[in-house]
């Protein structure tokens, strides 16, 4: 049975509902799931949170295949880290205590950290690893520090950075440039 909340804080139960829709009662069910669903929202972990306006499902034999499409976002409190993009691809391992396996996100990428910020055409993040590979209009900005690349290799647990074609880093305090094809 389903229960309505009225504006004045009371519940009422809705056996009506499925009239009302043309649905015996016990198809409700299966509408309102539908419904929850299409919030779009895929909790990974109790810290770890992917969200966007439209997506579709997909099972596979090497897990989950989530296709993800408008205002995608990723968020995981425990790191502080917030990732938003156009869209996405998000697989997640068989054994869904696991969680997210491998992401890549397109279109207008942006990574948040606490001190950092990264932007860039696409993203192939694999927190497992705890790695993110930006390609495309790299540009990242942490304190007075810019970094523009073609592609940025970025190993989250010790903070290295690899950087790929036409590296420019400005020291913006400092007035000073360096312009290479790799920097490490």
């Amino acid at each position: 049975k389903f229960a309505v909340q009225l504006e004045d804080g009371t519940c009422r139960a809705a056996p009506s509902w499925g009239p009302f829709l043309g649905l015996p009662l016990h198809m409700m069910k299966w509408v309102v799931y539908i419904l929850i669903l299409l919030n779009c929202t895929v909790s990974a972990s109790a810290d770890v949170e992917i969200r966007a306006d439209r997506s579709e499902t997909f099972r596979r034999a090497d897990g989950v295949l989530r296709v993800l499409v408008d205002g995608v976002s990723y968020r995981d409190s425990l790191l502080h880290t917030f990732i938003a993009a156009d869209s996405a691809r998000a697989r997640f391992a068989p054994d869904s205590s696991r969680g997210l396996s491998q992401a890549l996100f397109f279109g207008q990428v942006r990574l948040q950290e606490t001190n950092r910020s990264i932007f860039a055409d696409s993203l192939v993040f694999d927190p497992r690893e705890d790695l993110a590979i930006f390609r495309g209009r790299v540009d990242v900005a942490e304190g007075g520090r810019r970094l523009r690349a073609q592609e940025v290799i970025y190993a989250r647990p010790d903070e290295r950075m690899e950087a790929r074609g036409s590296v420019r880093l400005d020291f913006e305090q400092k007035g000073v440039r360096l312009l290479s094809q790799n920097l490490v």
